[in-house]
């Protein structure tokens, strides 16, 4: 167990044995390096003004969403960019909330037209045609982590944020 010492898990890097426990070593934890990645700070109002200004928007729900009982306010949020002419997806990752399903049931509730409902398979390859990506309370399906196969929530798929110029909100600007 004391190779354990120096791997990172969920943020924390893994120090020194302390003992056993019932589940096997016991060890001590610190936060890992952070890594340095460009982000510009915005308001809701930055983010409101990118999407209404979008021709496509994809929003990834997750347990943040469910937790927060949003779901209806983010149909508000599709009406609204709908209205103005903004093609909006949300993408499902298999697993996202407490179970398999559970986004999918609600944005149902939220009466959300499952035409725009799109499982992680099947919306991937429309990153690159996105202007703006809204992630709810979905980190861990967006964590580029999850294609580590050394990391602690590998294997569990992944949704791509391969070429849009911000996962969080952010306008796609021609080169």
């Amino acid at each position: 167990m004391d190779s354990l010492s120096g791997q990172t898990i969920k943020g924390y890097e893994l120090q020194e044995r302390l003992g056993a426990g019932g589940f096997g070593a016991v060890t001590s934890a610190g936060e890992a390096a952070a890594i340095d990645r460009p982000y510009k700070r915005g308001s809701a109002e930055d983010a409101a003004f990118l999407m209404e200004q979008s021709d496509k928007v994809i929003i990834v729900p997750g347990y943040g969403m469910a937790v927060a009982q949003a779901q209806h306010a983010v149909r508000e949020l599709m009406d609204t960019l709908t209205h103005e002419g903004v093609d909006v997806k949300f993408a499902i990752h298999p697993v996202a909330g407490r179970m398999p399903g559970h986004m999918n049931v609600l944005l149902a509730e939220a009466e959300v037209p499952y035409d725009q409902v799109v499982e992680m398979e099947d919306i991937n390859g429309e990153f690159g045609q996105t202007d703006v990506v809204l992630v709810l309370g979905a980190n861990d399906v967006v964590n580029p982590a999850a294609k580590d196969p050394g990391s602690p929530i590998a294997g569990g798929g992944k949704i791509d944020d391969q070429p849009i110029s911000a996962g969080c909100g952010g306008k796609k600007t021609s080169e």
